[in-house]
């Protein structure tokens, strides 16, 4: 079974990747290596959301 703060972690840090992404596409919205890089972090935290509630249950975002 995968550590439920090791899963919480990696989500956070593709939630931060995803906003810093965001950010810089705000900019250069013409980049296409940082949309597709885009769509695969948002996959791979959906992945990882996924994974967690199949081990505990909803995902329920905390922070602030």
């Amino acid at each position: 079974m995968v550590c439920k703060s090791a899963v919480e972690k990696r989500i956070a840090a593709y939630k931060f990747a995803l906003y810093d992404l965001g950010l810089y596409l705000d900019s250069h919205p013409c980049d296409q290596q940082a949309m597709q890089l885009r769509s695969a972090y948002q996959s791979r935290l959906q992945q990882l959301i996924n994974e967690y509630e199949q081990h505990y249950g909803k995902y329920v975002n905390t922070m602030c």
